[in-house]
């Protein structure tokens, strides 16, 4: 039966192992680029999947509740830059077919994660991928790195809004609710041509495809707002 020792791994080292083997965190992983210089920092490891899409590795040697915030941080500047970056891989790499209309991935490579980072990354969206390392050496001395998922607990689903009943009977407040019901007939009574809509978490009034405000309703009472003109669409 084969033995393996655990041993400890620069974050040079394991920068240098994921490159000559980026498949030991997933098929078909391909590397692009290494500490890619992106607004305040530098991406460790810049690769593509099997399907085209961007993924910005993170590396760290120790448990790390920043690494998170800092790899989040990494995937704005390459989302706000994926044609660019794109085009210049492209050139390196004329046979991936980049897909720039994706968001790009995060890819968190730790020796564990804390709980506070577990629940914080159950509320990001799309969802980092976890990989746990070992840099494992054999008895006849051979080393290598070995990576394992882990799963991420789903967020607990919030209920589909549907009608504007879903979003008066979310508030749970009676007089508050018959209010509410009283606000958005008023704004309706406004002028002709008022739209009351029902959105993911509010209420919208427009009128020639512009919002005029919105209702946001809470278990005891509810909001009502107007966005800027700036921010009419």
């Amino acid at each position: 039966m084969t033995t393996f020792t655990h041993e400890e791994i620069e974050e040079r080292k394991l920068e240098a192992e994921i490159i000559k083997n980026p498949e030991a965190l997933e098929k078909g992983l391909i590397v692009l680029d290494h500490q890619v210089p992106a607004g305040r920092g530098k991406i460790d490891v810049l690769s593509v999947d099997s399907g085209g899409i961007m993924c910005v590795i993170e590396l760290k040697t120790a448990e790390d509740d920043t690494m998170l915030l800092q790899a989040l941080e990494y995937l704005d500047w390459v989302n706000n830059n994926l044609a660019d970056l794109g085009r210049r891989y492209q050139e390196k790499c004329p046979k991936i077919r980049f897909n720039v209309e994706e968001v790009p991935r995060v890819v968190l490579v730790a020796p564990g994660f804390s709980e506070t980072l577990l629940k914080s990354a159950k509320f990001v969206d799309p969802k980092p991928d976890l990989f746990e390392y070992r840099y494992l050496r054999s008895a006849s001395g051979e080393r290598g790195l070995y990576c394992r998922s882990i799963q991420i607990e789903p967020m607990k689903e919030l209920p589909i809004v549907r009608s504007i009943d879903d979003h008066l009977n979310y508030i749970k407040n009676i007089p508050m609710r018959t209010y509410c019901k009283e606000v958005i007939d008023r704004i309706k009574k406004i002028g002709e041509g008022i739209e009351v809509r029902a959105i993911k978490w509010h209420i919208a009034f427009k009128y020639e495809g512009r919002v005029l405000a919105y209702i946001a309703p809470r278990r005891d009472f509810f909001y009502l707002y107007y966005p800027k003109r700036s921010d009419w669409y």
